[in-house]
């Protein structure tokens, strides 16, 4: 009996492996034949729940222990309810506006505050087990890799900008010419051309061609697809991590 935890402990890191493994060869085979293709992605999909069964199961008993002690704020949510509604109402005309941009960035917050546990619903389990280290460099060295990985994403993100890609295409016409209509302040929330497209990516392009100079070329639509890029790396670590437990 006391073999199976340590056969499981050699096992149970194989299974991502065993995902990853099938679902190439479930790709390789889904255009010769697709039925063995999709056997060979649940196979996948199988044993990448199965790697993940015990964090799962771990960190469900940790959100029904989270959900009785958590409290909701009335006043601020019948308040995010109310801006949302506003939000709403303001939005209609597909364009973003001074009331209905307030309005939403009051909702966002006010709901977060009606939900957001207070020092009362942590409860003394929230707690850290031991002191926190005082030792500056245990706090700093672990950012000394995120800095390097940073440095090369940025390296790759923005080295030969100017030359990569090469010309644009009319994909790039139609979002430049997007990005001309928020220049020309038409604020639109969802853009209608090409199939439509959500908006991020031209009010920061507008920012690059309006008021940082870079003009309206496919420059100044280059750079903010880099910056965006770019800026998904620390996210994703950020994400990772809060995923996988860590508090900091």
């Amino acid at each position: 009996m006391t073999r199976l935890p340590i056969l499981r402990g050699v096992i149970r890191p194989l299974f991502p492996v065993a995902a990853l493994g099938a679902a190439v060869a479930g790709q390789l085979e889904l255009r010769a034949d697709p039925h063995r293709g999709l056997v060979l992605y649940a196979v996948g999909l199988i044993a990448l729940l199965a790697s993940g069964a015990p964090a799962l199961g771990g960190a469900r008993r940790a959100w029904v222990e989270r959900d009785a002690r958590l409290k909701v704020r009335p006043v601020p949510l019948v308040a995010a309810l109310l801006l949302a509604a506003l939000a709403w109402l303001e939005s209609g005309a597909n364009r973003f506006t001074l009331l209905g941009v307030l309005a939403w960035v009051g909702a966002t917050g006010s709901w977060l505050r009606a939900w957001w546990p207070g020092v009362e619903s942590r409860g003394a389990q929230s707690l850290p087990d031991r002191p926190l280290s005082t030792d500056r460099s245990s706090r700093v060295w672990p950012l000394a890799p995120m800095l390097v990985v940073l440095l090369v994403a940025a390296f790759f993100r923005f080295h030969g900008l100017q030359q990569l890609p090469p010309e644009m295409t009319s994909d790039h016409a139609e979002k430049l010419f997007d990005v001309r209509d928020v220049l020309a302040g038409v604020h639109r929330i969802f853009f209608p051309r090409n199939t439509g497209r959500e908006p991020a990516q031209f009010y920061l392009t507008a920012l690059l061609a309006g008021p940082l100079g870079f003009g309206l070329n496919h420059m100044a639509l280059k750079t903010g697809t880099a910056i965006i890029g770019w800026l998904t790396v620390p996210l994703t670590y950020a994400a990772a991590r809060r995923g996988a437990g860590a508090s900091r």
